[in-house]
């Protein structure tokens, strides 16, 4: 019995068939709020659902966004990102900057709230994600909420205390006036009774020239307890995982925030650093973070926490229809040849996927049997410059390439690196669009992903 559970575990994780995509709506306070519910075809109340929280006046659409949910939608997680609101009803795509503003950093919390009870409708299993600011908006909803519906959550990049403060002190210097007067008036206003009082400001956050009412002001730039992130997460129950990214220079402290907390808490807050990111996961990035979001996923709903014998009940009866479906496939349809795409993006684990790779061609019976690619990017392209190429890897590359197998080096890597094709050992050739695109690209072909 044990192996079957296992094997209905690993079917439950496993890349879906299909997917589909739904666009919600919500009222919340009086406003119409969007969102995109992306989710495996085969959706049920125990599929985990992850609510999306973009950052500082994007939305449900940012490419890190979608691209994070796209991955965990390709592990068989559901994702359900909104776009906040912002004062606006129906609000689309970036905030415009020519628009007045008129919000509070509660609007956040309560539209989080909303969209978090509307999941818990969908699955058992719902977890929050918030993208930088959004990781904050996300932790003061947990800090908030005395009994959140969510089962953990996830802060990718989340803002910390540091850098408000940062910007508060490059106000003058960003906008051409001092933060303090405009401050000053934005509180006077409020405490009047007079926060939805206009005022003219040289900025507020990323818009120059704007339009803000008093208590928009106050409640952006006001120093606030609840923008150390981390103390925030300190003060929840909640299983919570942060990735910092080791090259963002948006939010660079993050891991230096929340390591004294990931260190005491017992293992409740996790780290975890994505190395070559930077601050929007650009890229194969995603991947990596989605890799990370369902292994803590699978650590909460399989660790032995939460619904054993519901989710045997419920795997063993996914797991017997799937096996049926096979089963009927494999006496109509005849072998077809093998299209696999393997991903690779850690320096350390070269040599380990070219041989993975080699053992795929010889599993399947030598050369010419299986349409094999291999798509790089991120620190692991370094292996491959031909200047720094060692005799092993250059010799197992060669071999693969005399096999059939295709290589692909992301364009945007070689640019952050500095190389040309030239520049690389032979046999590559340049995914122009990124190798994001290119895996995509591939999986819409047919091509199976593996990631070893």
């Amino acid at each position: 019995m044990r192996w079957l559970m296992g094997l209905a575990v690993l079917l439950l994780f496993a890349q879906p068939v299909g997917a589909t995509e739904q666009e919600l709506e919500l009222s919340v306070n009086g406003r119409t709020t969007l969102a995109t519910l992306r989710a495996p075809t085969l959706m049920g109340q125990d599929t985990p659902l992850v609510v999306m929280t973009h950052g500082t006046l994007a939305h449900k659409d940012m490419e890190v966004i979608q691209g994070v949910a796209r991955a965990l939608e390709q592990r068989g997680i559901a994702s359900l990102a909104h776009t906040l609101s912002l004062g606006l009803d129906h609000r689309k795509g970036m905030y415009d900057c020519a628009v007045r503003h008129d919000y509070v950093t509660d609007d956040a919390v309560s539209e989080i709230g909303a969209w978090v009870a509307k999941a818990k409708s969908m699955s058992r299993f719902v977890f929050t994600f918030g993208h930088s600011r959004g990781g904050n908006q996300v932790a003061r909803y947990l800090a908030a909420s005395e009994s959140s519906a969510a089962a953990g959550a996830v802060l990718l990049a989340p803002a910390t205390a540091k850098v408000e403060v940062d910007l508060r002190a490059a106000y003058a210097q960003t906008y051409g006036k001092p933060l303090e007067p405009l401050l000053e008036k934005a509180i006077k206003a409020v405490a009047a009774g007079r926060g939805g009082e206009w005022m003219d400001a040289p900025g507020f956050i990323y818009c120059r020239n704007a339009v803000v009412t008093a208590r928009a002001f106050k409640s952006f730039y006001s120093p606030d307890a609840g923008e150390d992130t981390a103390a925030l997460v300190a003060r929840t129950k909640l299983p919570v995982l942060v990735l910092a990214a080791t090259k963002d220079t948006v939010v660079p402290d993050v891991a230096v925030s929340f390591a004294p907390l990931a260190d005491s808490s017992g293992g409740r807050v996790q780290l975890d650093r994505i190395e070559g990111a930077d601050h929007f996961f650009r890229d194969l990035f995603a991947e990596d973070v989605a890799d990370r979001i369902a292994e803590f996923i699978k650590q909460i709903t399989i660790g032995g926490t939460m619904r054993r014998r519901s989710m045997l009940r419920v795997s063993l009866a996914g797991l017997f229809g799937v096996l049926a479906v096979r089963e009927a496939a494999a006496a109509t349809e005849a072998p077809v040849r093998q299209r696999v795409v393997y991903h690779l993006a850690d320096s350390d684990r070269v040599v380990f996927v070219l041989g993975n790779l080699q053992n795929h061609v010889d599993g399947v019976g030598g050369p010419g049997k299986a349409d094999i690619r291999l798509v790089v990017h991120g620190p692991a392209l370094r292996a491959f410059h031909a200047l720094a190429a060692d005799d092993h890897t250059v010799a197992m590359m060669k071999k693969l390439i005399d096999a059939g197998v295709g290589f692909d080096a992301c364009a945007n890597t070689m640019k952050a690196q500095g190389v040309k094709l030239d520049d690389l050992t032979p046999g590559f050739v340049v995914a122009e669009k990124g190798g994001v695109v290119r895996l995509a690209e591939l999986q819409q072909q047919g091509y199976a992903y593996l990631r070893p």
